[in-house]
């Protein structure tokens, strides 16, 4: 954003209060300096998430906006009063350009990165806080645990790709990567040596969430993972063997619901039900082979949603 829109949003603020929505805000503000390209701008960022509508339902109204804010600013300039202005006199008067269309708000991941393009960081969330289980479960590491390991210890982490540098070796000038790592507690450099790269190298995209590999070293001031291996989120669950889901807690409703979410991934891999009843006696159920499922990142996040994050686990 430039300067002139930046001073001529806040000037109106000041001196007329608070906007109160979007089509407000296209109606108060100077259109020559707070075009398109700006409203956008701060709808991606979550400037506007204060208004009362999804990011996704006022970038749908951008145009109408934009179109009813001219239109009342022409008028004034003429001096003439608009039935916006007048809306407190006229017994109720209703502005049907302030709605919005009914309709879901972008997918968090794609929020997330609205974000980290303009603001350069993640300011509602990061894009690992829903890989909380199988953080848990496939990684003996995170990166603020890195320095509180040993010099050549395995480690293997669930990290963002943040940053990507290709070069090559100095020798033999084969292809190789030196990549930034990012997770919940920190960012840590990789690099990954011809050997490796050769067997992942359509593997490295920037953004993608993925699953590393490797071995620690600390012979530098800050620690570095020399990777062997990595491989998309997604494929880790291809490595399930089993899922245990503790219905403890859970009522009949919710017993029926599981069952109508596990129909939707037919599989190989069983399903088992745990139940602790008032004695602590722990009964572990094995579900009808017609409820096997095919585990993925959608059928996990389906489980969460109903019975909580730490009430179900995998065997690997």
């Amino acid at each position: 954003m430039g300067a002139a829109a930046i001073e001529n949003l806040i000037g109106e603020r000041r001196k007329n209060g608070k906007f109160v929505s979007l089509f407000d805000f296209s109606r108060r503000v100077d259109s020559r300096t707070n075009n398109r390209k700006v409203i956008e701008t701060l709808i991606r960022c979550g400037a506007f998430d204060s208004l009362g509508a999804l990011r996704s339902q006022m970038m749908a109204v951008v145009d109408q906006a934009l179109s009813t804010g001219a239109k009342v600013q022409r008028e004034e300039e003429a001096g003439q009063m608009s039935f916006f202005s007048m809306e407190e006199d006229s017994g109720g008067f209703t502005k049907q350009a302030d709605v919005y269309p009914p309709m879901k708000e972008f997918p968090q991941s794609q929020l997330l990165a609205f974000e980290k393009e303009l603001l350069g960081f993640y300011l509602s969330g990061h894009p690992l806080d829903r890989y909380k289980v199988e953080t848990k479960t496939f990684t003996n590491a995170s990166v603020g645990k890195l320095r509180r390991m040993s010099e050549g210890q395995p480690v293997s982490l669930i990290a963002l790709i943040s940053q990507i540098k290709l070069t090559v070796t100095k020798k033999t000038g084969e292809r190789m990567a030196i990549l930034g790592f990012e997770d919940l507690e920190g960012a840590v450099e990789a690099l990954v040596f011809p050997k490796a790269y050769q067997q992942i190298f359509r593997s490295i995209k920037a953004g993608a969430i993925v699953v590393v590999k490797g071995k620690l070293s600390l012979k530098e001031e800050s620690p570095k993972i020399l990777v062997d291996d990595l491989c998309d989120i997604n494929e880790i669950y291809r490595l399930i063997k089993a899922i245990t889901i503790d219905m403890t807690k859970a009522g009949p409703e919710k017993l029926v619901t599981l069952r109508k979410r596990l129909e939707r991934f037919p599989g190989t891999v069983p399903v088992h039900l745990q139940i602790n009843d008032k004695s602590y006696k722990s009964f572990e159920i094995k579900v009808g082979r017609d409820l096997n499922v095919s585990p993925s990142e959608v059928l996990m996040e389906e489980i969460k949603s109903i019975v909580g994050e730490e009430a179900f686990r995998v065997v690997i």
